[in-house]
């Protein structure tokens, strides 16, 4: 059990670094595993700002004396794992493509309300400067979560179709 509000913020600060480390490691593979090209460049860059967070969040955690490695989240860690899934159970195609884009949106969810949370603790705490960096990389994540929405409704559109051809 959490001791102490403090304690509180760090653990969430460990569970968003976990998932930034894990995504990392998983968009890539994402990335080459997609026939939609504006898809495979959002995931790419993505990469980029989850390095990017990781780093603010360590930061934080360095600042408030937790370590710098943390225990794997096994919360996203599930998320991730069904963002993977496709790859393994759907052909390549815009079906593929549809059921990746909205387990990403999911695990894209978790983050915004997760950055969102430690921001308000970090309010609450007096920090105001991690607090303001916080809400960023909140803004940052609601941005890939509509870049990955306006590329699922092209996307989902054409499985749809896909899915209705002769044949198919």
């Amino acid at each position: 059990m959490t001791e102490t509000f403090n304690a509180l913020y760090r653990h969430e600060l460990e569970v968003l670094l976990s998932a930034e480390q894990q995504m990392v490691d998983l968009l890539p593979t994402l990335a080459k595993g997609t026939d939609t090209a504006e898809l495979q460049q959002v995931l790419q860059a993505q990469v980029d700002g989850c390095r990017a967070q990781a780093d603010l969040l360590r930061r934080l955690l360095t600042q408030h004396g937790s370590p710098s490695k943390v225990p794997v989240s096994r919360g996203i860690q599930s998320l991730l794992q069904e963002c993977s899934e496709p790859l393994e159970t759907y052909p390549t195609g815009n079906l593929r493509d549809a059921v990746m884009i909205a387990h990403m949106q999911r695990a894209e969810h978790f983050k915004m309300a997760a950055y969102a949370t430690v921001a308000e603790y970090a309010k609450l705490l007096g920090d105001m400067a991690a607090a303001h960096a916080l809400h960023e990389a909140a803004l940052a994540v609601t941005l890939v979560s509509r870049q990955l929405g306006a590329i699922g409704i092209q996307v989902d559109a054409e499985a749809y179709v896909d899915t209705r051809l002769p044949g198919t």
